[in-house]
């Protein structure tokens, strides 16, 4: 019997990604931005990602079923009287002032997911990639937005049955909704509907304070443990959003936000203007005004969450909790819900990390597999899913370049001991890694036992802010001396706080509130394993600092062209791609075949 092959696609936004599955096994997951080099690659539609995962699989588009996309479509279809989400806009704008560009921007969405329009578009980039599209292609099934990102959680999770949080700015009209999985099955039990929105209201004051909305939300998160409570802050974001007894348990004021006049951004109102005075510049050192604003901010979405939580799965026998949505990759929020997960709210807990709406195209796949009845979990055991080249591959490119190498024969030991040295690394190995987090296969690596190894990597390659943290790499089987209350942590999703008698040892990698976003790391990653054993040898630290390899607002680096090319603009200390060896001098402690 001939493999049934399943492609799913989000786009129409920001991280527009694809994913292929073959009877219900992923194959292969991948994002627009790591080949058109733009990051997000905002309403691109995903034909290079559609490319690479079909290469991958040796898969012909004729050979698809189907292709499953992330977004409800037909939500949009115009029909007499016009669309469902037409009808839905006309209702809020009996209730709040509409400004010229909101309803612009209203009929803009409605015609850019225009299920016509998403065919013709999809279609025409696939042909302008060299993949032909013709009558009998597959179809496209179209799933509700955050029905997609609850499937990518719970059938990912490895829980037979589950709660399932989703939250973002919004999916059709759905901004944050509750869900029960159990086996096969994903029900809907509560929703959240706009303007309700904890999703525009971070990317409201992320536009606000000078940062690119939908893109910079972290910044705004690492920003925020630089402030203080500050209570005239505190009397103009009671106005704007807070806690109230009955359904959702919060509220969020879209006078603030989206409904009324613009003359100052998208994404907030000159009402907040009124409150807050002019926007804030981004700051590249700290500012305290926007610390404490961006600290208000991140302590009212906690409270929101925690507080739709509370009161929704009190009424619920306990169960597991899954996370995904935009909101869930905030990692001080994780680490909030992780402690009200200890202290007895909820049992196990998965954040899936494809939880941008990149993984609404892995939702979407998995949500098709269940519909044609090939449906199955899917453990998420690790992210890598993207290309990856061989040693001759990479030969190659490198003898194009002209630059010097070396090959080794334990690149681990070349790294680690690099490392030890204070050297910066540039890490470049197997395949590349889904999601917005460097996972030890396109990743920046440093000694995290002084400050000037994280100086040094700004200044070598990332250029940018000082005040933002470096995430960590560490052994799982250290992780219990070095954080409270350590769990397994694959994926570099939540953060940890440090125990005080490692925090002064490996400053690199601690924010200012002691917290360290880490990498727990196993044999999964067989390499990455090998340089954490070799470099506490060495050190007796069981950790390095891991970023991203990547130029400023640049994705990760996604083949060696780009590897060689990042590392030749920037002052990093070496490169180790595959078994070869690039350093400064053009010479290797483990020379042993040029």
């Amino acid at each position: 019997m001939a493999p049934t092959y399943i492609v799913g696609v989000f786009a129409g936004g920001p991280n527009p990604a694809a994913c292929v599955m073959r009877d219900g096994e992923l194959l292969a997951f991948a994002e627009e931005e790591r080949f058109v080099r733009e990051k997000t690659a905002v309403n691109r539609y995903p034909a290079h990602a559609v490319k690479f995962c079909l290469e991958y699989g040796g898969i012909d588009i004729t050979e698809v079923t189907s292709i499953a996309f992330g977004w409800n479509a037909q939500k949009y279809a115009f029909v007499s009287g016009g669309s469902q989400m037409e009808q839905f806009y006309d209702s809020l704008s009996k209730i709040y002032s509409k400004d010229v560009k909101t309803l612009a921007s209203e009929k803009e969405i409605l015609l850019r997911f225009q299920p016509e329009r998403i065919e013709s578009t999809l279609f025409q980039a696939l042909s302008e990639v060299g993949i032909r599209v013709s009558k009998k292609s597959p179809t496209i099934q179209y799933f509700s937005h955050h029905h997609c990102h609850a499937a990518s959680a719970f059938f990912c999770s490895g829980f037979a049955s589950s709660s399932i949080l989703t939250i973002d700015g919004s999916g059709e009209e759905t901004c944050l909704a509750l869900w029960e999985g159990r086996g096969s099955q994903i029900q809907i039990t509560e929703r959240v509907e706009l303007p309700n929105s904890l999703g525009w209201l971070y990317s409201c004051f992320t536009e606000y304070l000078g940062f690119r909305p939908y893109r910079d939300e972290g910044k705004v998160m690492a920003l925020a443990a630089y402030g203080r409570p500050d209570t005239n802050l505190e009397r103009v974001f009671d106005k704007v959003t807070g806690l109230v007894e009955s359904f959702p348990f919060y509220r969020v004021d879209p006078n603030y936000i989206f409904y009324g006049r613009h003359s100052y951004g998208r994404r907030f109102t000159d009402k907040l203007v009124t409150e807050l005075g002019a926007p804030r510049e981004p700051c590249f050192e700290v500012d305290q005004v926007s610390a404490d604003i961006a600290y208000q901010l991140q302590k009212r979405l906690e409270d929101a969450v925690l507080s739709f939580l509370r009161h929704t799965l009190a009424k619920r026998p306990k169960n597991n909790l899954c996370l995904a949505g935009g909101v869930a990759l905030n990692c001080k929020l994780n680490r909030v819900l992780a402690t009200e997960q200890k202290e007895g709210l909820f049992e196990g807990f998965f954040i899936q990390p494809l939880s941008s709406d990149a993984g609404t195209a892995l939702g979407a796949a998995l949500l098709e597999n269940y519909r044609i009845g090939l449906g199955r979990h899917v453990p998420l055991k690790h992210l890598y899913w993207g290309p990856n080249f061989s040693n001759d591959e990479i030969s190659g490119v490198l003898r194009k370049s002209g630059v010097k190498y070396n090959r080794v024969s334990s690149v681990a030991t070349e790294a680690a001991q690099l490392l030890s040295e204070g050297s910066v690394v540039a890490w470049f190995q197997g395949r590349a890694e889904a999601g917005p987090r460097a996972l030890g296969n396109r990743s920046i690596l440093a000694n995290p036992t002084s400050s000037r190894h994280a100086e040094a990597v700004n200044l070598k390659l990332k250029r940018r802010e000082p005040w933002r943290p470096f995430g960590s790499s560490m052994l799982l089987d250290a992780a219990d001396d070095i954080l409270i209350r350590s769990e397994a942590a694959p994926f570099m999703i939540q953060s940890f706080l440090v125990k005080d008698s490692f925090r002064k040892q490996i400053p690199a990698v601690v924010h200012i509130d002691g917290s360290t976003r880490p990498q727990t790391v196993t044999r999964e990653n067989e390499l990455l394993h090998e340089i954490l054993e070799k470099f506490r040898d060495l050190t007796g630290m069981p950790l390095v600092l891991n970023t991203s390899f990547n130029g400023l607002n640049e994705p990760l680096v996604n083949t060696p062209d780009e590897a060689i090319e990042t590392y030749l603009g920037s002052d990093l200390d070496a490169l180790i791609i595959g078994e070869f060896v690039i350093k400064r001098n053009g010479t290797s402690p483990s020379d042993l075949d040029s």
